[in-house]
Formats: structure tokens, C-alpha cells, sequence
């Protein structure tokens, strides 16, 4: 994952919440089946002076996981709080299977 430096003294971005919500999903195989999983995660950060680059964090996603899904959340959430050092997070993990019970892990600070 990349980020980017921004100016947090500017009027536009003081106190900002960012939310990067649902998108395409990406899979985990699951290690008590060995079947696919699909995964879906959703982060919420308030910046300290650096922002997550959508691109990469969504690079990152598709090299897939081979985790429990509580882990899933702990592993994104440490890399993108080591990369970014926000001054809040919220990530939140969840199975994105129309025949599953819903079901999520959250992570956040």
C-alpha cells in the first residue's frame, strides 16, 4: 500500500473522516476448508497528515489471504496503521456470500 502527504492545517481537511466502503470483493482460503472465501472490508480513518492511495490499498486486497478472517482484520488494520499513523481507525471484515449469515470481524482504535 502507498500513501499520500497532505497538508493537515489546511480548512478543507481539518478533522476529516475518510471512508473507504465496500468494494469488489476478494477472496481468503479458508484454512479450516481449503474452500474460497469471498471478503469484503471496510476502513474508516481520521488522517494525521498522510492518506491511504486507494489503488494500492485495493492491489494489496487482491493478492488475496490465506487467514482466518479475524486475523484478516488485525493484518489490514497494523498495515495500514503502521503506514499511515491515522489518528483514528475502524476496519471491518466481513464475508460477502449472499448465502452466508451475516457475519463481521471489527478492528479499530
Amino acid at each position: 500500500m502507498k500513501r499520500i502527504k497532505y497538508n493537515p492545517k489546511s480548512s478543507y481537511t481539518k478533522n476529516m473522516v475518510i471512508t473507504i466502503g465496500k468494494i469488489r470483493p476478494f477472496i481468503n482460503i479458508c484454512k479450516v476448508t481449503g474452500q474460497n472465501e469471498y471478503i469484503n472490508a471496510e476502513v474508516k480513518y481520521t488522517p494525521k497528515d498522510s492518506l491511504l492511495e486507494i489503488g494500492s490499498y485495493r492491489k494489496r486486497l487482491d493478492i488475496g489471504f490465506t487467514e482466518y478472517v479475524e486475523d484478516i482484520a488485525h493484518i489490514i488494520y497494523d498495515e495500514i496503521f503502521s503506514l499511515i499513523n491515522p489518528i483514528s481507525l475502524s476496519v471491518k471484515v466481513y464475508l460477502d456470500d449472499e448465502y452466508l449469515s451475516p457475519w463481521n470481524v471489527e478492528v479499530s482504535s
